[in-house]
């Protein structure tokens, strides 16, 4: 999630996700120790939250900046292209990668040495 950020926002977002994790903790505790011995409802709030999660891993494409790395550049353009249909944008992502044109370069340059 943190690679689909804005390099501005990841520091902010980070801390407010390490906070939210910590934040689980103690409302857990105060909930036991000050409202209920009963389980059930704070049970059923994780298993939806879970549910939901695992529903966003099969939805969000894989991070176009990892497929990137992994030199895997049309399922980076495919993705680019998710994200910019859920953020309601038109324009279609159909250029070559700074990285891919480098690749093409390199590849070249062998192949005119092997001959």
């Amino acid at each position: 999630m943190m690679e689909l950020l804005p390099k501005g926002q990841q520091v902010l977002i980070g801390t407010i996700m390490q906070l939210s994790s910590s934040f689980v903790g103690v409302v857990g505790c105060l909930y036991f120790w000050l409202m209920s011995k009963d389980w059930t409802w704070l049970m059923i709030a994780a298993c939806i939250s879970g549910i939901v999660s695992m529903i966003g891993v099969y939805i969000m494409p894989e991070s176009p900046k990892f497929l990137i790395t992994k030199r895997k550049y049309e399922e980076a353009r495919v993705a680019i292209n998710w994200i910019a249909r859920f953020n309601a944008r038109d324009e279609i992502f159909d250029k070559k990668f700074d990285r891919e044109v480098l690749d093409l370069k390199a590849a070249a340059k062998r192949r005119d040495w092997a001959l």
